[in-house]
């Protein structure tokens, strides 16, 4: 069963849903606005996008340039570039390169949606939207700096 209920802020009314997960995502898209480019660029910009497994991630240089590294299931560096579109889509392009030798290139996006004050972020293959700064699983993982760099050296000495 799902519940939602209405709130006056803001000149408007929001909705606040306490849905289930899948009926969540599925209104997300309509109850939500894309986020302004800029807002999402200033998320990201100069810093780090941790992944499951720490040290993994992404760094996201103001200049559009990325790194990234993953340590499973196989050691790998990437090097590209990032964009944001003008539907709110944080979009990166890597090249990897194993640690063991061999490469590939990896495209993915990541769409991003305004519920009021919340940002909302999903994976563009994938159902599920994330709180980017609230009560999730990505909840603590964007930190300012470049905080893969000294993992990305470890794997490259180790070629």
């Amino acid at each position: 069963m799902c519940a939602a209920r209405y709130i006056a802020g803001s000149g408007g009314f929001f909705l606040l849903a306490l849905l289930s997960a899948s009926a969540w995502s599925a209104q997300l898209p309509n109850l939500s606005r894309p986020v302004d480019p800029a807002e999402i660029r200033q998320i990201y910009a100069g810093k780090t996008w941790a992944w499951k497994d720490r040290p993994t991630g992404i760094y996201f240089a103001p200049s559009g340039a990325l790194q990234a590294y993953e340590n499973a299931p196989d050691e790998r560096v990437g090097t590209g570039r990032w964009r944001i579109d003008g539907k709110g889509r944080l979009c990166v392009d890597i090249r990897w390169q194993r640690v063991a030798g061999g490469g590939s290139r990896h495209r993915s996006c990541w769409s991003h949606r305004r519920v009021g004050s919340v940002i909302w972020k999903q994976h563009d293959a994938r159902s599920e939207w994330y709180n980017v700064f609230g009560r999730s699983v990505e909840a603590g993982r964007i930190s300012a700096g470049n905080r893969i760099s000294p993992a990305i050296e470890r794997a490259l000495a180790r070629r």
